[in-house]
């Protein structure tokens, strides 16, 4: 990284500015209901940094929606952890013509970011990676059963799986947030 900084000065740059937060609707529309959740009393202790104030979440429980942060736990139990402990072993690592390579070759040439692929091996995946490959969703609509899924903050890498208009859940949710008696909702863990 210092390299880089070196490198970046040498051609005039000072600073690099990235964005606060995403703007989409739908990252705009949770970070209100973070927001309006805070306001209600839900402890807001991942807020700030990269996802700005109300971009990472809360952990609450209503009966309409559930929300959880990104969870960086990575314990087996944990709903919104992967966990994945796969050893180096666990892969076939391939290169961007196909090729199958050894992991080191593989890193050595960036082939993930040149279009080569890290291909499972099943039978030596870790149980996580067998028995749960992906982890539960950081927003939950619990009618519809719309779900959405972000890395670190909101709007990032975010799967978005909607099931009915996402302006009719977000005022759904606002109104319960809204209605919260203080901590009415059940923190999660």
């Amino acid at each position: 990284m210092e390299a880089m900084a070196g490198e970046l000065t040498k051609l005039g740059v000072t600073s690099i500015v990235l964005p606060e937060v995403s703007e989409d609707p739908i990252s705009d529309g949770l970070r209100e209901l973070t927001r309006v959740l805070v306001a209600a009393g839900v402890p807001n202790d991942h807020g700030g940094g990269l996802g700005g104030e109300f971009g990472y979440g809360v952990d609450v429980d209503t009966p309409v929606f559930m929300m959880h942060h990104f969870c960086w736990c990575e314990q087996a139990e944990c709903p919104w952890c992967r966990s994945c402990v796969c050893g180096d072993d666990s892969y076939t690592y391939v290169d961007a013509n196909g090729l199958e390579v050894t992991r080191d070759e593989f890193l050595d040439r960036g082939s993930f970011s040149a279009g080569g692929d890290m291909i499972p091996i099943p039978e030596r995946q870790c149980v996580n990676c067998r028995t749960r490959p992906g982890r539960e969703p950081n927003f939950l609509h619990k009618a519809t059963g719309s779900t959405i899924t972000w890395y670190k903050w909101i709007g990032r890498d975010q799967e978005v799986h909607l099931h009915g208009s996402w302006d009719a859940i977000l005022a759904e949710c606002l109104a319960q947030a809204g209605n919260l008696p203080g901590q009415g909702a059940t923190p999660q863990g």
